[in-house]
């Protein structure tokens, strides 16, 4: 017979002690993993004060790893993230050491460890924080489901991967050159607005721009989900770019007889990536660092040379956070050399000369205000009049 404490006991199932305790009014049973009858009771003392706290989950001891890696994959598609490919990555190497733990197995210690021996493997930071944040949305979502009672701690791994990279417009200029002309409006237009130009740019249709000569970018298209315009009417240079693109796709249509919904296209075939024209080109033109993100962090720096308020900037080039916005907005040594000649210039100003006081003799100013108070008295007296 069981042996009860409070609303629970143990009892003996062949040579092992189980326990056996309520839950949210249902009863729930589990192995103590011990013949020994003291270490069951303690275990039973411990569940029974973890459910009296709300920390205990009933199905925690069945959760596992691929359980746990699937919540996130849902996750990922109810809320339609864009980075599905970078988590299987970062799930595949979660696998290679966790594929067979239970949830509970993963604690905070074996996290450390796997840590310790990605970072021995040489992966990148920032490839341990994206399995670790894969790891942690997982026990989130597990959390909030009741799957689970706790979850482990996370080390923070520090990454410091901000690139410097920028375009000056001479250097768009001479890229642009080497490119084919129906590729320069895309450059063009990423150095312009610092919109990214795979998932934002090339997929820009001719719909996107109102009769008001707005150019839009509808919600939920973006990385951020948010949507985004541009009045052309205050932004000649970006008009210029679009106007010659309509001019290109009149062109095609008239010699194809088709219509073209895309704004940037290779004679109507949407573009899906520049890659490998990129690479020619930059090389050609002396640039064999630059990438395309490029383009985004020097719009970025631009809006920051001309004073657009933060906020606003944000909202052109889609940033949804200060601390993502301020890591593009890295101050290059042309702007430092620049705030440097200014600060020279204040300090080259020659400063007035200071005026000279002297002090007066005593006995002087007394004398002085002396004469001044007769003055003043005899200046007040009426004047006789003579006798007659």
């Amino acid at each position: 017979m069981a042996r009860q404490f409070g609303e629970g006991g143990v009892y003996l199932r062949g040579s092992t002690y189980w326990l056996r305790f309520s839950v949210n009014g249902r009863e729930h049973r589990e192995s103590s993993g011990s013949d020994d009858r003291k270490v069951a009771t303690r275990t039973l003392r411990k569940r029974l004060s973890e459910v009296a706290a709300g920390q205990f989950a009933p199905d925690a001891a069945k959760l596992d790893f691929p359980a746990l890696v699937d919540l996130v994959r849902a996750d990922y598609r109810v809320n339609g993230r864009r980075s599905g490919a970078r988590l299987e990555t970062a799930i595949t190497h979660l696998a290679d050491t966790f594929s067979e733990h239970k949830a509970r197995a993963i604690t905070s210690q074996a996290i450390v460890e796997y840590v310790s021996n990605r970072t021995r493997e040489t992966a990148a930071p920032s490839s341990i924080r994206n399995e670790l944040a894969c790891l942690r949305r997982a026990f989130n979502l597990a959390l909030a489901q009741g799957l689970v009672a706790t979850k482990p701690r996370f080390p923070t791994v520090a990454v410091n991967n901000a690139r410097s990279g920028f375009f000056t417009a001479g250097e768009v200029d001479a890229l642009c050159l080497e490119l084919a002309p129906e590729l320069r409006g895309i450059v063009r237009m990423g150095w312009l607005t610092g919109w990214r130009m795979e998932s934002e740019i090339f997929a820009l249709r001719w719909s996107a721009i109102d009769s008001a000569n707005v150019l839009r970018i509808a919600p939920g298209v973006t990385k951020g989900g948010e949507g985004r315009e541009i009045p052309l009417g205050s932004f000649p240079q970006l008009a210029a770019v679009i106007a010659e693109q309509r001019a290109y796709t009149d062109r095609v249509e008239r010699e194809t007889g088709s219509i073209i919904p895309y704004i940037f296209h290779r004679d109507g075939a949407p573009i899906l990536s520049i890659r490998n024209a990129w690479n020619r080109a930059r090389d050609a033109a002396g640039l064999p660092n630059h990438i395309p993100h490029d383009l985004r962090r020097s719009a970025v720096r631009n809006l920051e040379r001309a004073g657009v308020p933060r906020s606003v900037a944000k909202g052109i080039v889609g940033h949804k956070t200060d601390a993502m916005y301020s890591r593009y907005a890295i101050v290059d040594s042309r702007d430092v050399a620049s705030g440097v000649a200014q600060l020279a210039a204040m300090h080259s100003i020659t400063p007035p000369e200071p005026r000279t006081v002297t002090a007066l003799n005593t006995r002087t100013v007394t004398e002085s205000r002396t004469k001044g108070v007769q003055k003043r008295d005899s200046a007040a007296k009426p004047k006789r009049r003579a006798a007659s």
